[in-house]
């Protein structure tokens, strides 16, 4: 689990949004142990070192969100193996497709994402609330 938790907060601040430590550090590790079940991950050196969260499993398709590399196992090939497995989970269990959210501006994710056949249909915006 705090591998995870680290994982989450580690994001949401490269992201630049606020650090959730700084409101409800239980509320944000009840939050992170919610999506367990829903966390795949790779491990490196016996660590985690890559999660993503297949958060939607529909037969009509899965959504991936919630990806994170470790800043050490960046540019290693762990996180196209995480991602790559967690597409051939969704496909093996008769996803109709596979799609992921990532945030706009993060261009080695894109840039790794488009290699492994993600193109981009749409833009969203998320809203946080304190």
């Amino acid at each position: 689990l705090e591998a995870l938790v680290h994982a989450a907060r580690a994001s949401l601040r490269e992201e630049g949004r606020p650090d959730p430590f700084d409101g409800d550090p239980t509320g944000f590790r009840r939050w992170v142990r919610g999506r367990l079940e829903r966390a795949r991950v790779v491990e490196r050196d016996g660590r985690v070192a890559f999660v993503g969260y297949a958060d939607v499993r529909r037969p009509e398709g899965w959504l991936v969100q919630g990806v994170y590399t470790w800043p050490e196992a960046r540019r290693t090939g762990l996180a196209a193996a995480g991602m790559s497995a967690i597409v051939e989970e969704g496909f093996e269990a008769g996803a109709g497709h596979v799609q992921l959210a990532v945030v706009d501006g993060n261009a080695p994710a894109m840039s790794l994402y488009a290699k492994l056949g993600f193109r981009p249909f749409d833009t969203l915006r998320t809203i946080l609330f304190a």
